[in-house]
């Protein structure tokens, strides 16, 4: 289901409108499932991955200066920690 969705959610695919066919081929098999089960089945895992990824916050959101900043105070507590002293302190 994570391959099906990053194929759907690629730029590309949805640009040019690419159709994709999914075949499934096990019906002789006593385990098998219905077509119907495999189709909600890979419905509630993409949906359950775009909420996965829709909770995760875009890195557009955070500016080059910002990531510089960050970087620099995870060094210097770092550098803190090593001292044994608390970042803050």
């Amino acid at each position: 289901a994570a391959y099906l969705f990053n194929l759907l959610s690629s730029e590309l695919v949805q640009r040019r409108r690419i159709p994709i066919f999914i075949a499934c081929n096990k019906t002789e098999k006593l385990t098998s499932h219905p077509p119907d089960f495999i189709r909600k089945r890979l419905e509630k895992e993409i949906d359950s991955l775009r909420a996965a990824k829709r909770a995760e916050l875009p890195d557009i959101a955070i500016t080059k200066a910002q990531k510089r900043a960050n970087e620099i105070a995870a060094k210097k507590n770092a550098k803190l920690r090593a001292l044994g002293q608390r970042p803050g302190e």
